[in-house]
């Protein structure tokens, strides 16, 4: 199956330049970014009932990245969630693998670790799609 349109990952961090970095790593691999600097403001967007991948800081002013992405699986989403924190503790991040996260990377990561985790949600989210396809 041939996937037309560009993955489109969504980072939610209230860190604009590690915003700006992902951008400018993740574009040039053909990837759709889309920013935003908090939990609040992506749903706001109402980008939860869109397919994509979705980067979470832990620490955010107002609703948590946890909280989020416990938001996300309870109502359905389709998003395939990497975590990506300076305050990433075991418990955290074994909650978020439970919760079905693809992964957790620890601030600061290199391109390599952001490229390969990106990589890896795009392939669940293709997982996603055709079993969606064959229920229906």
């Amino acid at each position: 199956m041939a996937y037309s349109q560009p993955p489109v990952v969504f980072v939610v961090d209230d860190d604009v330049e590690l915003c700006r970095t992902v951008r400018r790593l993740l574009v040039p691999a053909g990837y759709e970014v889309c920013i935003y600097h908090s939990a609040d403001e992506f749903l706001a967007a109402g980008e939860r009932h869109r397919s994509g991948c979705v980067v979470l800081d832990i620490r955010m002013p107002g609703i948590s990245g946890p909280e989020l992405h416990r938001q996300l699986v309870a109502g359905g989403s389709e998003m395939a969630v990497v975590i990506a924190s300076g305050h990433a503790d075991v418990s955290t991040s074994v909650q978020a693998m439970k919760l079905g996260a693809v992964d957790v990377l620890e601030k600061p990561f290199s391109r390599e670790e952001l490229l390969g985790a990106i990589s890896s949600a795009v392939g669940r989210l293709h997982t996603m799609q055709r079993q969606r396809e064959e229920r229906e």
